[in-house]
């Protein structure tokens, strides 16, 4: 009898978690978000001019799907170390990637990327177009122009924007 219970005691044992995970998989959903900036009064304090909630200008927006812009300034960063993060991109998402723009303060040479060189008001695009901080960095916009990240130029910051872009292809909004 002894042996019938441990016999017993270990297939329930076993069984919870399997019942548990099958629950889950059945009548569960996981759905992933990242959040979307300056949607709320009182958010914005980089630009006087712009207003919660913030959709990026008309004139920014490029195409009908999400964009990716990176905002470049001369002798910050190395052209060729960003050809190779773009690349990076591209490898990542094979027809998924949104439209890529890069702004730069001073003439840069990207193969296969759209560059637009903004000598006079590249600080009012950082600042009051993008709302971002500082140069070098990525910015995600959804389809409907709305800020969704700002991304570093590093390795791991790299991999979080893979992981958010594949996040907001599989919800839509890019």
């Amino acid at each position: 009898m002894n042996k019938f219970v441990k016999i017993a005691f270990l297939i329930i044992t076993l069984a919870i978690p399997v019942v548990i995970f099958l629950f889950l998989k059945m009548f569960g959903t996981n759905k992933f978000d990242i959040p979307v900036y300056y949607q709320d009064e009182g958010s914005i304090s980089a630009c006087q001019t712009a207003k919660a909630p913030f959709y990026l200008p008309d004139s920014l927006f490029v195409g009908d799907k999400g964009q990716l812009a990176f905002l470049f300034e001369e002798g910050m960063s190395d052209e060729t170390q960003l050809t190779n993060q773009i690349n990076r991109l591209k490898d990542s998402f094979s027809g998924q990637m949104p439209n890529f723009v890069v702004y730069a303060n001073s003439p840069v040479k990207l193969e296969g990327v759209k560059t637009q060189v903004m000598t006079n008001s590249y600080s009012e695009l950082l600042h009051c177009g993008y709302l971002a901080e500082k140069s070098n960095q990525y910015v995600l916009v959804d389809n409907q122009k709305r800020i969704r990240g700002y991304y570093g130029t590093d390795l791991d910051e790299q991999d979080r924007l893979i992981v958010e872009l594949k996040i907001l292809n599989e919800n839509g909004d890019n």
